[in-house]
């Protein structure tokens, strides 16, 4: 398959994109995918902008997220579209821990079958039809991770309380 390129006005990212290659996503997957699987094994701080919850975000593809219990719930807080129109999350209610096997086994079964499910629709049609609601995805996860990151300020807030400084 061949991804369409969303033409986009402007676009923050590509400014962005140029000296972070760290959290810029693989163009290749991008063009060759329209869906971004994403695990994670550990808790939940900050993920809205480490480096794999960014991807599919950025990437202008839809997500499906492989984490803790409840992990769709945390980015719709954030105001995310989560495409539930589209991809059944209900694997998300799978409440397991990091050793569950029996937990995992479950949840990666529903992700399969969600997948096996997504690949007989017509998602170039699907793409197409919810360009807006990517590209303001994806200006969500610019402004949480790189135009108002306060992720420094705030560890250092915590580690040094009252005796931080911050100078622009």
């Amino acid at each position: 398959i061949s991804v369409p390129n969303l033409k986009i006005e402007g676009d923050a990212f590509d400014k962005i994109a140029k000296n972070r290659i760290r959290f810029r996503p693989n163009p290749f997957f991008m063009k060759n995918s329209y869906i971004d699987v994403v695990t994670w094994s550990g808790n939940p701080v900050y993920l809205a902008c480490d480096e794999k919850s960014v991807k599919p975000f950025l990437g202008l593809q839809f997500p499906i997220l492989y984490g803790y219990h409840g992990i769709i719930q945390y980015f719709k807080d954030f105001g995310f579209d989560m495409f539930e129109d589209i991809i059944d999350h209900s694997y998300d209610k799978v409440d397991m821990s990091i050793w569950d096997y029996d937990g995992h086994m479950i949840k990666s079964k529903m992700i399969v079958k969600e997948l096996e499910r997504l690949s007989k629709l017509d998602m170039h049609k699907i793409y197409l039809d919810c360009k807006d609601r990517l590209i303001k995805n994806r200006e969500l996860m610019i402004e949480m991770c790189y135009t108002n990151n306060k992720r420094n300020e705030s560890l250092v807030e915590w580690l040094f309380g009252d005796n931080a400084t911050f100078y622009s």
